[in-house]
């Protein structure tokens, strides 16, 4: 994945730096692709989170039940 943003930001200065058509399309690909995998592996954190707290509850491991629910919960808290 950083590898992935590097290439978008090396795009980024390069079109910063020499404004053409071709680096502007150059950066705004590898910017969608930069951002899908992020989205990609958001999802994937997310969903082994889930897996996680669906394994404590089967254990009947309550303690650890909630308190992977609590940090969860912790985690989307509104910012002022």
């Amino acid at each position: 994945m950083s590898d992935c943003n590097e290439r978008k930001n090396d795009a980024r200065k390069k079109c910063l730096n020499k404004e053409t058509k071709q680096n502007r399309e150059e950066y705004e690909e590898k910017r969608k692709i930069a951002t899908k995998l992020c989205r990609r592996k958001k999802r994937e954190m997310w969903n082994k989170k889930i897996e996680e707290i669906k394994g404590a509850n089967i254990k009947k491991n309550v303690r650890k039940f909630y308190k992977e629910i609590k940090e969860m919960s912790k985690e989307y808290q509104q910012r002022i």
